[in-house]
C-alpha cells in the first residue's frame, strides 16, 4: 500500500524533521492535489467556506499569520477550507505554511469556530474511521456518564472535554469496534451510540457471554421465546414509537437476564412493571451485569449518584 505523499514534496519544498514555516503560493491545481490525498478531515463548514470564497472573488483574501499546517507525516491538519476555496474559485492563494506540527496541537486550532468532538478525535488520530466518528464520540459520553455513576443518557457535559474523551477511550478501547459492528447490523433499530457503549461494557464484563449476546441481538439467529435477545428484538420491532432511551433500557435489561441465565418473555423499558406508566419519573438506568466501574471512580461517587 503506497503512503500518502508529503505536502512538502507536492509543493516542491524540502523535507525536514523540525517544525518550520514558510510562505507559499498555492494554485488551484495544487490545492486539489493536496486535498485529494488527505485522510480524514473535519466536516465542511459551508458558511466558513463561502466566506473565504467570497473574499477570494472580491480580492479581499489576505495572508495572515494563520495559514495552513501539516503534521510530522506531511498530512494536512489545518487549512482545509482555505484550500477548498482556492480549488473551487480557481484563484491562487498566498498563505503561511507550517510543517511538522505536533498532532497534540490539533484540538487548539481554530477554536473561534465550534469543532465537534468527533472531528477533533479524527484529526488527532484517535479514531481512524470517519463514518463512525460521531457515534464513537456520543458513545464516549455514555461511558463517561456511566462510569461516573450518573445516568448515562443524561445531558450533563461539564468537564467532558477532549482530554477526558481520550481518557475514556483509553479505558474502553473496544468502543469503535462495537460501533462498527452495530452500524453494520441495523435491521433492529437499537440506538447506535448507547448500544455500542453497552456492548463495550458487556464485553469488558464477560467477553464470551457478550459476544454471544451481541450476535444474537444483531442477527436474530437461533433464537426462541424466552431468550433475552429474542425478547428485546421483538419488543423493539413490535413498537415503532419507542424513543432511544426506552430501547436502551430494554437492551440493558435483556443483557442482565442473559448474563444471569434467566429466561425473559417480556422486557420493560424505563419503568419496571411495578411502576405505573402514568408516573413521570423513570427507573435508575440498569447496572450492566458483570461490569465493574473503575475503582478510582467508584471511590469518589456521590451518594445516590446513580439515580437519574
Amino acid at each position: 500500500m503506497l503512503s500518502t505523499p508529503r505536502a512538502e514534496l507536492l509543493l516542491g519544498l524540502p523535507v525536514t524533521e523540525s517544525r518550520w514555516q514558510t510562505v507559499v503560493m498555492i494554485t488551484p491545481d495544487k490545492a486539489r492535489i493536496i486535498l485529494d490525498v488527505q485522510p480524514n478531515q473535519r466536516p465542511i463548514n459551508a458558511a466558513n467556506l463561502e466566506k473565504i470564497k467570497q473574499d477570494l472573488l472580491k480580492g479581499k483574501f489576505i495572508r495572515t499569520h494563520q495559514g495552513i499546517a501539516f503534521d510530522s507525516e506531511g498530512l494536512l491538519s489545518d487549512g482545509q477550507h482555505r484550500l477548498l476555496a482556492c480549488a473551487e474559485t480557481g484563484i491562487p492563494i498566498e498563505v503561511a505554511a507550517n510543517f511538522n506540527e505536533p498532532r497534540e496541537f490539533f484540538p487548539f486550532y481554530d477554536q473561534g469556530h465550534a469543532r465537534r468532538l468527533s472531528a477533533t478525535l479524527l484529526l488527532s488520530g484517535h479514531i481512524k474511521n470517519k463514518g463512525i466518528a460521531h457515534s464513537v464520540a456520543a458513545g464516549l459520553g455514555f461511558l463517561w456518564h456511566y462510569d461516573q455513576g450518573r445516568h448515562p443518557l443524561g445531558i450533563y457535559k461539564k468537564n467532558f472535554d477532549f482530554d477526558t474523551a481520550c481518557s475514556v477511550l483509553a479505558q474502553h478501547l473496544m468502543l469503535p469496534t462495537m460501533v462498527e459492528r452495530a452500524k453494520n447490523h441495523r435491521k433492529v433499530p437499537f440506538p447506535l451510540s448507547p448500544s455500542a457503549a453497552m456492548f463495550t461494557l458487556m464485553y469488558e464484563g464477560s467477553k464470551e457471554k457478550a459476544l454471544a449476546f451481541i450476535e444474537q441481538c444483531l442477527t436474530g439467529e437461533r433464537l426462541s421465546k424466552g431468550d433475552p435477545a429474542y425478547a428485546v428484538r421483538e419488543s423493539i420491532l413490535g413498537s415503532h414509537n419507542q424513543d432511544p432511551d426506552e430501547r436502551s433500557y430494554k437492551l440493558a435489561r435483556a443483557w442482565n437476564a442473559f448474563y444471569e441465565d434467566r429466561k425473559l418473555f417480556h422486557v420493560y423499558g424505563s419503568k419496571s412493571g411495578r411502576v405505573s406508566s402514568m408516573v413521570r419519573t423513570r427507573d435508575a438506568f440498569p447496572d450492566i451485569a458483570g461490569y465493574a466501574r473503575p475503582v478510582e471512580i467508584v471511590e469518589n461517587l456521590e451518594p445516590n449518584s446513580v439515580t437519574p
